[in-house]
């Protein structure tokens, strides 16, 4: 299947090959409605960008185009902070995401799973532990 067959956009594209932060920035000021705009599995450009390895700067460039993606679910009840924490992404990251929606972190995906079973699963046994401004992973 082409890019195109699953709806989605150069943004979609440039977030899931890992393409550099200015791309990204460019891309999500051009339009920022295509930040919000999801593709055939109902994922968003930021869903893409925290599966791949983006890094804080490109994080940022999407929540700003769209600070609503932050709670944006695909089809599987995935937020962004769930794909975030199952791919390993940095503690910056995360802090971005919880910085954009604290509630993010008590909403469960389709299948009931939530960020702290989805930690637990990755990092076994801990979980995500906020406290103040910051968020980090306990036992």
């Amino acid at each position: 299947m082409n890019e195109s067959a699953f709806k989605r956009l150069p943004i979609h594209v440039a977030c899931q090959f890992s393409e550099r932060p200015e791309v990204i920035r460019y891309l999500a000021q051009e339009d920022r409605a295509t930040a919000l705009e999801p593709d055939i599995l109902g994922r968003l450009p930021i869903h893409y960008a925290c599966s791949n390895g983006s890094n804080q700067t490109v994080i940022k460039a999407l929540l700003a185009a769209n600070p609503a993606s932050a709670l944006y679910a695909d089809y599987s009840g995935w937020l962004p902070i769930h794909v975030a924490i199952n791919f390993g992404a940095s503690t910056e990251v995360i802090e971005e995401l919880i910085n954009a929606c604290p509630a993010s972190v008590a909403v469960q995906t389709v299948k009931g799973s939530t960020t702290d079973t989805v930690a637990a699963g990755k990092f076994e046994g801990r979980h995500l532990s906020r406290v103040g401004k910051t968020s980090h992973f306990v036992q």
